[in-house]
């Protein structure tokens, strides 16, 4: 699951580790449903992306291997167009480009609100678009979370690795991952994350990791965890 070069569809790859690990049938089933018909439902969400939106889905060129995946491109799309936050204030409605705008871009508040309407899991999330959580022992609460759900990461992508489309150097936060383990040797933090479908291993020091870290969201099947 790859967002494609120089997109903001990274919010809704990441959060596709769930029902892809977990419920793959749901996802391939609604896919066919709404490829065939135009429209589908998740559970209580219905979608009926827009007309400009469907004529889109399998045209996005120049990004990268998305080029070849129109099934990713219509879920990136059908997403983006069905669920809005306050970035959308200024990108309302989808027009050719528009995936590498606010439009296609998802805030932490976004990103956990999919995953607990859509996908139906409870989460306990720390932090914000802004401003760093403050985590007194960072490594303490990172391994709770991983053996407790699934862990992701909202992270300023300047530090974790270049993009073509984030060049600055101010500090925000830009991308999400999956954090599906990590341990510490002495004063160093060795880490394993999910991204866009590989998953890489790390060392940073827990400086190193508040600097980049803007957000944490644990997600588990238990709704009370809300």
């Amino acid at each position: 699951m790859y967002q494609g070069s120089n997109t903001n569809f990274c919010g809704y790859a990441a959060l596709s580790y769930l029902p892809l690990h977990d419920d793959p049938l749901t996802y391939i089933k609604f896919m066919i449903t709404l490829y065939t018909e135009g429209k589908a439902d998740w559970d209580k969400n219905h979608f009926d992306p827009s007309k400009a939106v469907k004529q889109a889905a399998g045209t996005l060129r120049f990004k990268g291997i998305l080029d070849i995946r129109p099934a990713d491109q219509m879920w990136f799309l059908s997403l983006a167009d069905h669920f809005r936050g306050y970035l959308n204030f200024f990108f309302p409605r989808f027009h050719t480009g528009s995936e590498d705008t606010f439009w296609a871009a998802v805030n932490l508040g976004k990103f956990n609100r999919i995953i607990r309407r859509l996908l139906g899991y409870g989460t306990i999330a720390i932090g914000s678009d802004l401003i760093r959580p403050s985590i007194k022992d960072l490594y303490t609460y990172l391994n709770k979370a991983v053996h407790t759900g699934t862990t992701f990461l909202y992270v300023n992508n300047n530090y974790l690795h270049k993009k073509n489309h984030n060049k600055s150097r101010f500090s925000f936060p830009t991308h999400f991952i999956v954090l599906t383990d990590i341990w510490k040797t002495g004063d160093v933090l060795t880490i394993i994350y999910w991204d866009y479908g590989g998953r890489t291993l790390r060392q940073v020091t827990p400086r190193f990791l508040k600097k980049i870290l803007y957000g944490v969201t644990c997600c588990t099947k238990t709704p009370d965890a809300n």
